[in-house]
């Protein structure tokens, strides 16, 4: 690992005191990182949209008026570049797993001690394979969730819409034309076993693991050219 790992990072969490000592686990990795902290998703987005270029995106799985699964999706979008670990207070499998297929590099469960903290992100910093966000396993006595059907990309669609956004917006987002967004629309009624957009959003809220989404459509984020 690069020893200056971080050299900038982000951190997503509206708990001042885990921001903290998250900024203190990264700061240990790199004493002269820079360090910026959000707490709520337009203000992470605000701050993606800017001149920083990070290394490590922390990303709250909860977040007050968003799911922390659309933050990720244009936190990639505006930082392709950087490795993106969700973090979460809920530590269930299905979580890791909805984090996993939504192309996070990792997952960090909140009762996990800072010192694991460290070496988790200097695995995920090094590429190395991390069993907590491994492939999902084949053999399940619980009844087969129908999101297990859609394509990381088509999850992604599904959670942009089900955080309020329009179809205008998600092919901004995600960098589609939006006939495809449509397209993929269909298809992911078709999967849902639903006949409209409304349907599809009660499903993925009643399954992805996650608290109440936003209602109201939001602003995509505004992207800006970046340089490595």
């Amino acid at each position: 690992m690069d020893q200056r790992f971080p050299g900038a990072a982000l951190v997503v969490d509206d708990h001042p005191l885990y921001c903290s000592a998250l900024s203190s686990a990264l700061t240990h990795l790199n004493p002269e990182a820079r360090i910026d902290v959000a707490s709520s998703a337009e203000e992470a987005r605000l701050l993606l949209s800017r001149d920083t270029v990070y290394d490590l995106v922390m990303i709250d799985f909860m977040l007050p008026g968003s799911l922390g699964l659309s933050l990720l999706t244009d936190a990639r979008a505006i930082q392709p570049n950087a490795r993106i670990v969700v973090i979460s207070g809920r530590e269930e499998e299905g979580v890791v797993q909805s984090a996993l297929r939504m192309g996070a590099d990792g997952f960090i469960g909140k009762s996990l001690a800072m010192a694991d903290v460290i070496d988790k992100v200097h695995a995920i910093a090094t590429g190395r394979p991390d069993a907590s966000v491994g492939p999902e396993p084949e053999q399940k006595t619980a009844k087969h969730s129908p999101l297990a059907d859609l394509s990381p990309a088509q999850m992604r669609i599904l959670v942009a819409m089900a955080d309020g956004r329009l179809n205008k917006q998600i092919a901004f987002d995600l960098g589609l034309a939006e006939p495809t967004v449509k397209s993929h629309l269909s298809a992911i009624f078709r999967k849902l076993g639903v006949n409209n957009r409304t349907q599809a959003v009660l499903v993925a809220q009643s399954l992805l693991p996650a608290g109440p989404v936003a209602t109201q459509p939001v602003e995509p984020p505004m992207r800006t050219a970046r340089v490595r």
